[in-house]
């Protein structure tokens, strides 16, 4: 594999783990932000 001679999988697989870590948190981030401008739009009605 390609990848073999510049880090090793175990590696690999650690970045990737962050990486979706990091995903996963701003995605629950986004979906805060989202609900509080819902709950501001409600209350403007």
């Amino acid at each position: 594999m390609f990848l073999e001679n510049y880090c090793s999988e175990q590696l690999l697989d650690e970045t990737l783990i962050d990486f979706f870590d990091n995903i996963e948190q701003e995605a629950e981030m986004l979906a805060d932000c989202i609900k509080s401008i819902r709950m501001r739009n409600y209350e403007d009605l």
